[in-house]
């Protein structure tokens, strides 16, 4: 556990500086700020996620300068933790030396490669702290470890809308336990014992798991990328699912709904008291119905402007080798001495060639994304196995909850499937792929370093050196050597990123004097580096409400005072502004300087 911590650390403190999307940090730091300054998300501002992120980095602004490393000081210490969760939950599967390895490698596929701190990663953690909690409970049979799970659930909630998917997937799992620690396994029922039945549990629960796949499809909007991604890999896992509930059983029927109730009380209870305490606080502030129509209403709107594709069909093929060797049974003779020989070399060509190819690159980088389908594939036949004794049980079941939690992560994906989106959710897939095969005891565990092995060295390589903006697509060195010597930044960004913002932000302070200032559309890193008032509800002109789109952007800006106008002239999601409109700021704020992706306008 103090290697694994201390390697982390070490990956992790060599690139908590860089990398940054400049409206995420803008968005987050001016959240912050705001409720530090005394304002309550939702109801003074358009708080773009649930809002308990927001209280986090005001804390943090109230002793640490206000700055975006400043930021980044507790998603650092809790990714510190989940790697240690991590590593618990694979003791359940394997020794030391491989959980400790399966452990590191899911923790370079996430927050080094982009270690700001966004809500997703939060909610990363949180998914997997639930996932220890029921595996624990597999072990223990102590209720606790459910409302602990549910109660993570309930705080990644808080985090952001998606935190509801920790919720679905513990559900799911839990659904899925119909053997409960220490009650004995089915089996074949003696003469002497009453016959093997089946009731309304063996319908009812398959027929929900059905409706709810179906109900996911019709959100998915039923575009083949889309229900290949987000639908077949939790329709597989459900039939798998489904059939292990639908097996004959000894337990009368009403054992089966008692017990179900009896794991789903605790889990729900544990998951309603943070979010009932949140929103009781929400409500005492008068923050309640803006609360729930920003956390429920306006992430809707974000589908017109903020939505990405997954990857096409076709790529999924770059994952069959990698699939094929974590379903390769053992081997006997020289066979099994010369199989993983040969796939090291291969997989090893792969990486070194990675650098200079882009179907290389791809072949690493969907190696890893096709993950989710072994995973739901391989839990669905783990699932569907005639129970087995007591200690089997807890097995599986520890591995298929790890399963259920891997499916309903990646479901944050939708509907911006952006390469980073895929790493918010792939270290789940991760080690639920480590339980799965260890638990299906199927391939050789030389074969299974190897795979292991190409996954924690491409992403070593290749993935956390890479720039963000060819992440996916092909490798390219990240090129964030440049510090931003801005007192609010401490991060270190392109050269010309550099050049351009602190040629921005002192242009605007020298101008502004103290006073409020425009920037737009999708600008908050400008109000945040430069630390100058911003009057507007909104951070995100496409989440404006009809209120504010009813009036000219020209009268908005006239009615803030504002003594500074920042124009972004590629905006990340709203429309750019048309020229009649600078045109007309321009008959306002005579003059103007360029600069490459900004124009600032003043008096």
């Amino acid at each position: 556990m103090i290697a694994v911590l201390v390697i982390g650390a070490l990956i992790l403190g060599s690139v908590l500086r860089d990398g940054w999307y400049p409206h995420d940090e803008g968005a987050l730091g001016q959240s912050a700020e705001r409720v530090l300054a005394g304002e309550v998300p939702h109801r003074d501002f358009t708080e773009i996620y649930t809002g308990l992120l927001s209280y986090i980095n005001a804390a943090v602004f109230a002793v640490l300068p206000v700055s975006s490393i400043a930021m980044r000081v507790p998603l650092f210490l809790c990714a510190l933790l989940w790697l240690g969760a991590m590593y618990r939950v694979l003791l359940r599967f394997t020794p030391p030396v491989g959980a400790g390895l399966a452990a590191l490698t899911a923790f370079v596929w996430s927050v080094p490669n982009y270690p700001a701190p966004i809500p997703s990663w939060y909610i990363l953690f949180l998914a997997t702290f639930a996932a220890l909690a029921l595996v624990r409970w597999h072990e223990t049979a102590q209720a606790r470890w459910l409302v602990i799970a549910g109660a993570m659930g309930g705080v990644a909630f808080l985090f952001k809308l998606t935190g509801i998917f920790v919720l679905m997937g513990g559900g799911l799992a839990l659904v899925a336990a119909e053997i409960a620690p220490g009650e004995p396994a089915a089996a074949p029922a003696p003469t002497d014992r009453p016959a093997l039945r089946r009731g309304s549990f063996a319908w009812v629960i398959p027929a929900l798991l059905l409706l709810a796949v179906l109900a996911l499809g019709r959100v998915a909007g039923g575009a083949d990328r889309e229900l290949l991604r987000f639908v077949v890999p939790t329709a597989v896992l459900a039939l798998g699912l489904a059939a292990r509930i639908a097996q004959r059983t000894t337990v009368p029927d009403r054992e089966r709904w008692r017990a179900l109730a009896a794991r789903l009380a605790p889990f729900l209870m544990g998951a309603a008291v943070p979010v009932l305490t949140y929103l009781a606080i929400q409500a005492a502030l008068g923050a309640l119905p803006t609360l729930l129509e920003g956390v429920f209403v306006t992430p809707f709107r974000r589908v017109t402007f903020a939505s990405m594709r997954p990857p096409s069909i076709a790529s999924l093929l770059f994952f069959v080798p990698l699939g094929l060797l974590l379903w390769v049974p053992s081997t006997r003779g020289a066979a099994r001495r010369a199989v993983p020989v040969l796939a090291a070399l291969w997989f090893g060509a792969i990486v070194l060639v990675s650098g200079t190819s882009i179907r290389a690159y791809q072949f690493g980088w969907m190696s890893a994304w096709g993950l989710l389908f072994f995973v739901a594939l391989e839990g669905a036949v783990i699932a569907s196995r005639a129970h087995g004794t007591e200690e089997s049980e807890r097995n599986t079941g520890a591995a298929i909850t790890l399963a259920c939690m891997a499916v309903s992560a990646a479901l944050v994906e939708f509907p911006f499937a952006a390469p980073i989106y895929t790493l918010y959710a792939l270290p789940v897939s991760i080690i639920a792929a480590v339980a799965l095969v260890r638990v299906a005891d199927r391939v050789s565990s030389a074969l299974q370093f190897v795979a292991l092995g190409f996954l924690l060295t491409f992403g070593l390589v290749r993935v956390v050196p890479g720039s963000p903006g060819s992440r996916g697509l092909g490798f390219a060195p990240s090129m964030n050597i440049a510090a931003l010597d801005l007192p609010r930044s401490g991060l270190r960004v392109e050269p010309l990123e550099s050049v351009v913002y602190e040629g921005v932000i002192r242009l605007v302070q020298e101008k502004a004097v103290g006073g409020p200032i425009w920037a737009g559309p999708d600008a908050p890193e400008i109000y945040f580096l430069s630390g100058l008032p911003n009057r507007t509800r909104t951070f995100f002109d496409f989440l404006d409400g009809p209120a504010q789109n009813s009036i000219s952007l020209v009268d908005r800006i006239a009615a803030l005072e504002a003594k500074v106008v920042v124009v972004k002239k590629n905006a990340q999601f709203s429309p750019a502004l048309t020229l009649a409109v600078v045109d007309s700021l321009r008959r306002t704020y005579s003059s103007q300087r360029d600069f490459p992706g900004y124009l600032v306008l003043w008096r």
